[in-house]
């Protein structure tokens, strides 16, 4: 990984949080068959289904890949969404294309196939040997994925692979700063910039076309403000009969804890979608295109 920039504040801040969110999950421990299995199949927990309808942060991401993918992949054409989770990305894509995914945890493979129905095909597989067929796909998907592959280079090859030559691949990867302790609460072996991830795309076949907006000041208020929400709701939330900390809200307050943050932020928000990306060492949103080769 090349080198870092100093950590800032706001990077140990952002540690912190991460350490205090995943207090009750599982660590991950190595690479070893058993160990990584048993992370992946229990990344995922029940909460993280609601949670992905009605956070921000995954609405404006799931917008923003349904955009992506009108524009960059003709209507009825085939997609795959690589490492597809629960299925929530898919779920939220617009009709007319035919849909495809796979995921390494047997849990979230029946989960999303559940949750998805007839709207997408959903299999079960690894990113080293993904179970489609060569240059079968016109587009593809990679959200939060190849930071937690080991061997980054091998996995955006199997990618690179099953897309047609002109086809598209959007994809986004973690743009902040990355600490050892990343591996052990989040299966992260490394995270990257604009430059770093462009040449490890080109490095097999994908040539950047555009690199979109990932809202770098605005998700870190949004993670900032989050813990706070999540706080109040662990303390207070049985005594106000809030369900989720999404639900919480005071008695004398008319809009949800966590609504009212979102309103605070939406300047913010609004700010970063104007940013020009391509230059920006944060761009780690981008869409590619298989080149001849």
């Amino acid at each position: 990984m090349p080198p870092q920039p100093p950590p800032t504040l706001a990077d140990r801040r952002e540690l912190w949080v991460l350490k205090l969110a995943k207090l009750p999950r599982i660590r991950f421990r190595s690479t070893q068959k058993a160990d990584y299995t048993e992370f992946y199949e229990d990344y995922f927990q029940g909460q993280d289904v609601a949670a992905y309808t009605v956070d921000q942060r995954m609405r404006v991401r799931h917008e923003q890949l349904a955009d992506a993918l009108r524009k960059y992949v003709v209507l009825g054409g085939s997609v795959l969404d690589v490492g597809c989770g629960l299925g929530d990305v898919l779920a939220s894509l617009p009709t007319g294309y035919q849909l495809n995914g796979f995921d390494f945890s047997k849990n979230n493979v029946a989960r999303a196939a559940s949750r998805l129905g007839p709207k997408a095909n959903v299999v079960q597989g690894s990113i080293y040997e993904i179970p489609f067929p060569t240059a079968s796909m016109d587009g593809a998907l990679c959200t939060e994925v190849i930071e937690h592959i080991e061997d980054d280079e091998k996995a955006v090859s199997e990618i690179s692979r099953v897309l047609k030559t002109g086809g598209h691949l959007v994809t986004s990867v973690p743009w902040n700063y990355w600490w050892p302790e990343y591996v052990e609460l989040m299966g992260h072996f490394r995270h990257y910039t604009r430059d770093s991830f462009s040449a490890l795309l080109r490095a097999n076949g994908l040539e950047a076309v555009e690199f979109l907006p990932n809202w770098p000041r605005w998700h870190r208020a949004y993670n900032k403000g989050y813990p706070w929400v999540r706080a109040k709701h662990i303390v207070f939330g049985r005594l106000t009969g809030s369900k989720n900390l999404y639900d919480f809200k005071w008695p004398w307050s008319s809009k949800p804890s966590i609504e009212k943050l979102e309103a605070r932020l939406e300047p913010l928000l609004q700010k970063d979608r104007s940013l020009d990306y391509a230059t920006l060492p944060t761009s780690t949103t981008i869409v590619a295109r298989k080149v001849p080769g």
